[in-house]
């Protein structure tokens, strides 16, 4: 049943796991997001720049540990742009954090991989 799931009851599902546990997702879920896969995904459906995938790639050819961390991929939310967010902002914002976990939500829901990898940590957290 879990790998029927689409982009929109994905993201209600990691919405409602951070009501619940009062955590940010990403904190808890990067160490099953393989960051390149999610870069390569973002920048061929268009929510990621040429600039910035650029980008991304240099300071991971730099070895920069924000490069290979999820909170700093999807959703960065500080005054310095990193560069290479597939979202950014300067301060925390509803729709931005919305924005981002809605692609979040559609990667997952494309890849049987990441249902699966979703449907088990959201059963460790049980």
């Amino acid at each position: 049943m879990f790998n029927q799931l689409n982009k929109d009851d994905i993201y209600k599902v990691i919405i409602n796991w951070q009501m619940e546990m009062g955590e940010d997702f990403l904190d808890y879920f990067e160490s099953n997001l393989t960051i390149p896969s999610y870069m390569f995904w973002c920048l061929g459906k268009g929510y990621l720049s040429k600039e910035r995938f650029n980008e991304w790639e240099k300071q991971k050819s730099l070895g920069n540990f924000e490069s290979d961390s999820a909170m700093s991929v999807v959703y960065n939310h500080y005054d310095n742009d990193n560069g290479f967010a597939v979202v950014h902002s300067d301060d925390w914002e509803e729709e931005k954090e919305k924005e981002a976990y809605m692609i979040l939500a559609e990667f997952i829901s494309e890849s049987n991989t990441y249902k699966t990898r979703l449907n088990d940590f959201l059963r460790d957290y049980e």
